[in-house]
């Protein structure tokens, strides 16, 4: 899950879940297909949603899905620990460039 410019299946839903909690599959399905104007098979939206949950990523609740409080606390403190060590003003950079061959 690193947000790159080209997102898999697992990010968009995740993303899209971080706006719309209590999103159920149709809506995740009609917005991300209506968006990204790829048609994804049934077995594709299953096997990521499978893959989300068992990673405990996303949390069902009848039928409708939304973000693991546990996994965006997480996501949170990683997000402080890296503003921290590379952003701020007196962070030290440590940037090994290359060997020259």
């Amino acid at each position: 899950m690193l947000f790159t410019r080209k997102q898999n299946l697992a990010e968009r839903i995740t993303g899209f879940l971080a706006y719309h909690p209590q999103a159920s599959l149709g809506d995740i399905q009609n917005f991300l297909e209506t968006q990204g104007n790829v048609r994804i098979s049934k077995q594709a939206w299953y096997k990521t949603i499978r893959v989300l949950l068992l990673l405990e990523i996303v949390v069902k609740q009848k039928k409708a899905y939304n973000l693991n409080i546990a996994w965006a606390d997480h996501l949170l403190r990683l997000s402080r620990m890296i503003e921290k060590s590379y952003l701020s003003r007196d962070s030290k950079y440590q940037i090994a460039l290359p060997a020259k061959e």
